[in-house]
């Protein structure tokens, strides 16, 4: 997640001072999250998403899939409740269809498209 925000940062044109003040942080503090030394909490990443004028989930759209392993390396170091709330962020973002409620395209009394291929060989 760091070195997203440092490309969003720099793609901005912002110094990582001037990022801090917009995000209400220490520059050391954020320097240290674009680095991969600090994980921040889910309030941090809300503040540095306001800073950069992103929503939280743009901080967490990988482009490539070097960023897509860093950004799961960040998460092993969440703490439960981080990464609780970060899916709560997630869930709202991409939309929450509700305790018992089917997605669309399953809707009830419909059974998912049959299987057209063997089940994968067991390892």
């Amino acid at each position: 997640m760091g070195a997203r925000i440092r490309l969003l940062r720099l793609e901005r044109g912002l110094s990582t001072k001037t990022l801090a003040q917009r995000s209400g942080l220490w520059p050391s503090h954020l320097e240290g999250i674009e680095l991969g030394r600090v994980s921040p909490n889910v309030g941090t990443v809300r503040a540095i998403a306001g800073g950069l004028k992103v929503q939280v989930f743009d901080l967490l759209n990988c482009d490539a899939a070097s960023e897509h392993g860093a950004l799961v390396e960040d998460m092993r170091h969440w703490s439960p409740a981080t990464v609780r709330k970060m899916l709560v962020v997630i869930r709202d973002r991409l939309g929450n269809f509700g305790r018992g409620s089917v997605p669309p395209g399953l809707a009830s009394g419909s059974s998912p498209a049959p299987r057209t291929s063997a089940p994968p060989a067991a390892c």
